[in-house]
């Protein structure tokens, strides 16, 4: 959006009416399993966002990337449920559901605006790869074959993550996902910038939050995903929490004492 010369505003559901009125360029959402908390859109908020994109007349982007990966049941309604055919943008992938290098997506849109992004891409990109394009046609025929597995693996592994943090580092805070791939953790005390630094030193690379964050902040926010297997998964919260002793100050006097016995 940057290499567009897109100034990018995040907005909160509190402030969404306002910000719509200021009639932007473009609105862009992850209802669905949202990057970083796994979080889900209800259905009424769904409503009130295309209600709201329709009325100021503001196209509307709803990035479905990660809307096959919910724990529980089915996904909501996308957006285009909710609004005009034309004012509405829904992109997906196979990239989540299936394995991060089947780098093949589509987009949903009114067909005037997908003839003129067809068109753009003839510019920029000679064509995408027919092997992964090949795959990813016979794939869709198997969506839920391919769903309900990684789903449940995802689910399982989210589980555990969720259930080690609480065990091995129960002042850090966070929200289970409702799908997806990572939840979004809170320290508290310290910024992450600078925690994610001892955290390398212990074996673990965590992002810090102001990554997901436009403005640079959320400085005392991570993201962590469970797409390891459980006993990675618990070797990892186990780093984390000696790093976060070290971090924290609580493992000085026990490290000075193990030296002196």
């Amino acid at each position: 959006f940057r290499h567009a010369a897109a100034v990018v505003r995040p907005v909160t559901p509190e402030g969404l009416g306002a910000a719509l009125r200021e009639r932007p360029a473009l609105a862009y959402f992850v209802p669905t399993a949202r990057n970083p908390d796994g979080a889900i859109m209800p259905v009424a908020g769904r409503r009130r966002l295309a209600a709201l994109a329709a009325e100021h007349d503001v196209p509307l982007v709803d990035d479905e990337v990660c809307a096959e990966l919910c724990f529980s049941g089915p996904a909501p309604p996308p957006l285009a449920a909710f609004g005009r055919g034309e004012q509405v943008i829904t992109v997906g992938s196979m990239s989540k559901l299936v394995w991060g290098g089947l780098r093949v997506g589509w987009i949903r849109a009114a067909a005037p605006l997908v003839s003129r992004l067809s068109r753009l891409r003839a510019v920029h990109d000679l064509g995408g790869e027919v092997v992964s394009q090949l795959a990813a046609a016979a794939l869709l025929r198997r969506l839920d074959e391919v769903r309900g597995p990684r789903v449940r693996a995802l689910a399982a592994r989210h589980d555990h993550l969720c259930a080690e943090l609480r065990a091995r580092l129960p002042s850090w805070a966070f929200e289970p996902a409702g799908g997806g791939q990572t939840i979004w953790v809170r320290v508290p005390r310290g910024e992450v910038d600078a925690f994610a630094q001892v955290a390398l030193r212990h074996g673990v690379a965590v992002p810090p939050g102001r990554s997901f964050d436009p403005l640079g902040g959320h400085a005392d926010r991570m993201r962590l995903h469970f797409l390891l297997p459980a006993d990675e998964l618990s070797r990892a919260v186990n780093n984390l929490a000696l790093a976060w002793a070290a971090f924290d100050g609580t493992g000085r006097a026990a490290a000075r004492h193990t030296l002196i016995v």
